[in-house]
């Protein structure tokens, strides 16, 4: 008897690891790792967005830049689109907080209007994508509540090649109602602990659109996503996120006094080159 407990025992310590670790830690890391990585980022990005009975997508270019303010915590973000001519010089002004709402700010040169993206639109389509432009900025893991689902070998296929993840399976359902999202199911893979996979269901718990990295570089030494897929069964759509891998660059010294509405009008040098 003794002896079978003891034999309990050490197969419990073989195999607790993969649970021991809480999902709020998890999905902590998991955010430090794709949305805190560096102190500041700047990428240019585009946005491939296909329809099922148009076999050429429309494109999308942008300048991305990020500041964190606290790690793990606040963070300021500015977009600068430079593609195609109809949104060039539309820009797009963000301010992440833990838990209270984000402040979001559209410019939309055409109109010269600026529109505040309020909380119930942060999960809308960003400029006719699949992403939301919660998906580009990411979400503070304390907005949701989170259930550590379990472990998954998960295998991801592209044109080119499939990819194995060993990965923690997470469940998350947001602290306070959302208007279209009642939870979230992350893949997060345990070596990275980027997201690999991502569904996302309505409140009829029909899964509404779903995302997969289909690359993953290293820049400047941090594990990078650089290239991403969002699809929406239910539209019949989907949307390619690629960085350029040769203008995507962390710890730059970015100020944050340029994280301001006045640089929805007049983007700084750092946007522009």
């Amino acid at each position: 008897m003794k002896r079978f407990i003891l034999t309990s025992m050490v197969i419990l310590s073989q195999i607790t690891p993969a649970w021991a670790m809480e999902p709020e830690k998890i999905m902590k890391k998991s955010s430090l790792s794709s949305h805190y990585a560096g102190k500041d980022r700047k990428s240019r990005m585009a946005l491939l967005i296909y329809h099922n009975s148009v076999p050429k997508p429309s494109k999308k270019i942008f300048t991305l830049l990020r500041k964190d303010i606290n790690d793990g915590g606040k963070q300021k973000y500015l977009l600068y689109f430079t593609y195609p001519r109809e949104i060039k010089k539309a820009s797009f002004l963000v301010h992440k907080y833990i838990v209270e709402d984000d402040y979001r700010r559209l410019f939309l040169p055409a109109s010269n209007t600026v529109l505040m993206i309020s909380g119930h639109q942060k999960q809308c389509a960003f400029m006719g994508s699949d992403f939301s432009s919660e998906d580009i900025t990411g979400r503070h893991h304390q907005k949701d509540d989170h259930i550590l689902l379990g472990n998954e070998t998960i295998t991801i296929s592209t044109q080119k090649a499939e990819k194995k993840y060993e990965t923690y399976l997470v469940e998350s359902i947001p602290t306070t109602r959302e208007d279209k999202t009642s939870k979230t199911k992350s893949w997060i893979d345990r070596d990275t602990y980027l997201p690999v996979k991502i569904e996302f269901y309505n409140h009829e718990n029909q899964l509404y659109k779903f995302y997969e990295v289909m690359q993953i570089e290293s820049i400047d030494g941090y594990p990078t996503a650089v290239k991403h897929r969002m699809t929406s069964p239910l539209e019949g759509t989907h949307t390619i996120l690629i960085l350029d891998l040769k203008n995507t660059r962390y710890n730059l010294g970015v100020d944050e006094d340029i994280f301001v509405e006045a640089s929805l009008f007049e983007p700084p040098e750092i946007v522009l080159n």
